[in-house]
């Protein structure tokens, strides 16, 4: 089984006793200010959090026109 079906595995369903086998699978990354994480329409595998902050979320709804 791959590392991300292994961790898909746990996540869905897992009870707050398995969340300590949860977090050894994370990684924390720091963020700056401003920084784009990912964007629309990008694939991504992976599940976010926030620690602290805030996130905006905006969408492309036409040509540099956000929502």
């Amino acid at each position: 089984m791959s590392e991300r079906a292994a961790l898909d595995d746990l996540l869905n369903g897992s009870t707050l006793l398995e969340w300590p086998r949860v977090a050894e699978a994370m990684t924390v990354r720091h963020v700056m200010a401003g920084a784009t994480v990912f964007r629309q329409d990008e694939v991504q595998p992976h599940v976010y959090g926030v620690r602290h902050g805030l996130v905006k979320l905006c969408y492309l709804v036409g040509p540099a026109e956000f929502i």
